[in-house]
């Protein structure tokens, strides 16, 4: 599910991994439009035998600091939430080398086995969005953002059957 808290999406576009092969294979998955064939602001990708987790940022001029920042924190989050996924996935196949060498990994060996993963990405991403509140510095736009960031992964936990309670 895409998510716009603030209510000010224009467009996406791939978070920087701090890795220009990763940052390179994430704006492949992007340009490939697989990001919205998930319908996911984050996606686990396979780029010349390696796993990379991606995620999305929304660029808008209008965005305020707040926004900014609680743009930021969640993206922190959605990277946690698909490195979990990254354990769970298994390996890479080889892929065939190229300039984009990107390959879909979104299936799991099972479906009880992708909503456990999901379930424990939820987890992380929840627990983490609780912790990010702190680095909003008491702006209360950037804690309403988190808190409404947290919100939709309560929501992706119900929709998924995760029996988790998370505060």
């Amino acid at each position: 599910m895409l998510f716009d808290a603030l209510g000010l999406q224009a467009t996406s576009g791939p978070a920087p991994t701090g890795n220009p092969t990763n940052d390179k294979c994430c704006g492949a998955a992007h340009s490939q439009n697989l990001f919205n064939r998930v319908g996911a602001s984050g996606i686990v990708m396979c780029c010349d035998g390696q796993k990379v987790a991606c995620a999305l940022v929304y660029s808008n001029p209008r965005l305020t600091k707040s926004g900014a920042l609680a743009q930021k924190l969640w993206t922190d989050c959605t990277f946690k939430h698909e490195g979990v996924h990254v354990q769970d996935l298994p390996s890479c196949p080889p892929c065939s080398p190229g300039p984009t060498p990107v390959v879909d990994l979104a299936k799991f060996p099972t479906v009880r086995q992708r909503v456990a993963s999901q379930c424990r990405g939820l987890k992380v991403e929840i627990n983490c969005l609780q912790k990010a509140k702190a680095g909003c510095a008491g702006d209360s736009v950037c804690i309403n953002a988190i808190d409404a960031k947290k919100g939709a992964a309560k929501q992706d936990q119900q929709r998924f059957g995760c029996n988790v309670s998370i505060p």
